[in-house]
């Protein structure tokens, strides 16, 4: 007697298209969901536009565009500005920003075409590199922590313009992170600067390129604000606000600069009070610079500078305190300008 196979089963094709029906599925609902994402960035962008005008600020877009799908949300902006009251102001041809679609408290974003700079009385300045981008990672109700930084960048001033301090800087980095106490932290680093032969720095420096580092802390964090730039840090002083510096060095042309202790503030005139115990070497040549070009009183420039030569020339180096008080800047026991007047 021969025995025969039972007949097999043929195999349910469900079961052959189900992966591709679940992947389907995810993929179609986290289209909804990253539909729902654009819309809320789109709607906190024209909230935030609505805050600022609000404000008493002149903002803008020419118009800005949503995309990335599917992972990040990208949006490119067109023809921003901002310009407060006073007369600061910025204009950024185009905007180009970057998040995970998972983690919209954290944005790359990056200026490709530069952007303009309008300083008050002193006219537009474009600056424009290579790089131009920016860090924004939010903290809550806390200041965002941001990272600024530049590479090959150049300052033109546009016509009609005031000479800007810089005309190059190979390398330029601003950062800053919220402390506790109603406090933030701020970092500037620059690398290759060249100082604008136009300007008044570059009585300092000269040709040669310099190098600055420089970090402090500002108080009363929260303090800092009113309807324009000088409302905002009048209430800030006000509060008792202070930018304090823990560290400071610059280095140009065999020239040097360190700051081992600072407290700054303002008074009720905007002008800076505070006190600063400098480091110098090659002081008396920088006293002499800035009276060239009448930054500081040029007489007292010549007097502070013949005494920073004799103190060097015995040390090496000159320690000594720059002082505003009462209107007057003094680099003890020299008055050699007035304070100057931030608001």
């Amino acid at each position: 007697m021969t025995m025969t196979d039972p007949a097999r089963k043929r195999a349910n094709p469900f079961w052959l298209w189900a992966p591709y029906v679940v992947i389907a599925l995810v993929f179609a609902g986290w289209t909804g969901v990253w539909f729902e994402i654009r819309g809320q960035v789109a709607a906190a962008m024209d909230q935030a536009l609505a805050k600022a005008q609000a404000a008493g600020i002149d903002a803008d877009w020419r118009r800005f565009s949503i995309g990335g799908y599917p992972f990040t949300i990208k949006v490119i902006v067109h023809s921003a500005y901002a310009e407060e009251p006073t007369g600061w102001g910025l204009y950024v041809p185009r905007i180009e920003a970057v998040a995970n679609a998972f983690d919209l408290n954290h944005w790359v974003v990056a200026a490709p075409e530069g952007v303009k700079l309008d300083r008050p009385s002193a006219g537009v300045t474009a600056i424009s590199g290579p790089v131009l981008r920016m860090s924004w990672v939010g903290q809550g109700d806390s200041a965002p922590r941001i990272v600024v930084e530049g590479l090959k960048l150049t300052f033109t001033p546009q016509p009609g313009a005031n000479p800007f301090p810089l005309a190059s800087v190979d390398r330029a980095v601003f950062y800053t992170r919220t402390l506790p106490a109603d406090r933030v932290e701020a970092r500037l680093f620059l690398d290759g600067a060249h100082a604008s032969p136009a300007s008044r720095l570059s009585a300092v420096t000269g040709p040669a390129p310099m190098a600055l580092m420089w970090q402090g802390t500002l108080s009363h964090l929260r303090a800092f604000q009113g309807k324009d730039a000088s409302a905002a840090a009048a209430s800030w002083s006000a509060a008792g606000g202070t930018l304090t510096t823990t560290y400071c060095g610059a280095a140009a042309g065999g020239r040097t600069l360190g700051v081992h202790a600072s407290q700054l503030s303002t008074d009720a005139d905007g002008r800076l009070t505070g006190e600063a115990q400098l480091e110098l070497k090659g002081g008396g040549d920088a006293m002499r610079g800035l009276g060239a070009v009448h930054a500081i009183n040029p007489i007292a420039a010549s007097l502070a500078g013949g005494v920073l030569d004799g103190i060097e020339a015995s040390t090496g180096k000159a320690h000594i305190d720059l002082r505003f008080q009462n209107g007057s800047a003094k680099l003890e026991p020299f008055p050699i300008s007035p304070s100057p007047k931030l608001f």
